[in-house]
């Protein structure tokens, strides 16, 4: 059974609140912390997460196309609540972006922007078959900072969409050209 708006969003409000990520331990990471995390580590639960997640497939169709693309678009709004973070942060600036050590987001700074995250997917029709099924995936603490980490450690930028105007991430391996705002290709999807 597909959920609705009302669960969609009430999904995002019971998955973003402080309690739940301050229970994860948000509070008290920082990104000094993740520095000391193996990289084999981070690179095997990066292929967990590709093996359990959206993955495409011979079968389905035109679902099969927009479930990838339902993947890139939450990837590159993911990069973007990332690299809005990395701004809030105390202390970077152009001079020291990419040093890690200065990165270090008050937990106040990351439940906000986290929980417009949730609630922005929450609110989009087509996500809702797969909000709920893969919301452990790829809506998760851990995940996000992963992102942070990758991006406190290498040169990122921010793209302005000609058509809307909103600004939203570029990844570090894709050039500006090969990369298609997040919001106006939303208006594009659909499972038929």
């Amino acid at each position: 059974m597909k959920p609705n708006k009302k669960d969609g969003a009430q999904l995002a409000r019971e998955y973003a609140t402080i309690d739940y990520l301050t229970s994860a331990g948000m509070h008290s990471v920082h990104i000094q912390d993740l520095t000391k995390v193996n990289s084999a580590r981070l690179q095997s639960r990066r292929l967990q997460l590709n093996r359990q997640g959206l993955r495409k497939s011979s079968a389905g169709g035109g679902k099969t196309s927009a479930r990838s693309t339902i993947t890139n678009t939450l990837q590159v709004l993911e990069h973007t609540i990332v690299l809005k973070l990395y701004a809030a942060a105390a202390g970077c600036n152009s001079e020291n972006k990419k040093d890690p050590s200065v990165f270090s987001p008050t937990p106040e700074t990351v439940v906000r922007v986290y929980r417009q995250y949730l609630d922005f997917v929450s609110s989009v029709p087509a996500f809702y078959p797969l909000f709920s099924k893969y919301k452990r995936k790829l809506f998760n603490v851990d995940k996000v900072y992963m992102l942070i980490r990758e991006y406190a450690l290498a040169q990122s930028r921010m793209t302005t969409c000609g058509q809307c105007k909103s600004d939203y991430a570029s990844h570090p391996d894709q050039s500006v050209s090969d990369m298609m705002c997040p919001f106006c290709k939303l208006e594009n999807i659909s499972f038929a």
